[in-house]
């Protein structure tokens, strides 16, 4: 019976801590990306254009067993609509969040991001590659409502300033 008190004290406990360290994983603080959203704001082409209306769709959702976000993204300016796929992903051996992603103009991005405990804002440092061209990007989202999340994308221009070239106040669907 003791043998089989310590079977069954063993069969609990070691699920719980597998959980326990799961819950923990960096990864899960994905899930602020997780689900299907809406945006509506303004954007230009250079930090000199005037801005323009924006609108996006985007669907992220968990793949590789809940260790990375995949988004699919469509963006309609006064342009053609393009369309992206991103996958974001925690690093434990660098110990940072990872993003890849391409779309359909043949823009290709990477970087490296962060998240900050106290105020859930996220902010991701960029390379986007496009006709051999390299420039630097930051996104920084912050909630805003359990449901809504603000979004400001700025380029880095000659000499390290930062310019704003998209502000957009996301809406996840219910």
């Amino acid at each position: 019976m003791n043998a089989f008190r310590l079977l069954l004290v063993a069969a609990l406990v070691v699920p719980t801590s597998a959980i326990a360290q799961q819950a923990a994983s960096p990864a899960k603080a994905l899930g602020f990306y997780v689900g299907r959203w809406t945006s509506h704001g303004g954007t230009r082409n250079v930090p000199t254009d005037p801005w323009t209306p924006v609108r996006t769709w985007e669907t992220c959702s968990w793949v590789i067993g809940g260790h990375a976000v995949e988004c699919r993204e469509t963006v309609r300016t006064a342009s053609v609509p393009s369309h992206g796929i991103y996958l974001l992903a925690y690093d434990s051996v660098a110990k940072q969040f990872t993003a890849y992603g391409i779309d359909d103009t043949g823009m290709e991005l990477t970087g490296t991001g962060n998240v900050e405990q106290s105020s859930g804002k996220w902010s991701w440092n960029l390379q986007m590659k496009s006709g051999g061209q390299i420039t630097h990007w930051r996104y920084d989202f912050a909630p805003t409502s359990r449901n809504t999340r603000s979004m400001t994308l700025l380029i880095e221009e000659p000499g390290g300033k930062w310019t704003p070239m998209t502000n957009a106040v996301y809406t996840r669907a219910k």
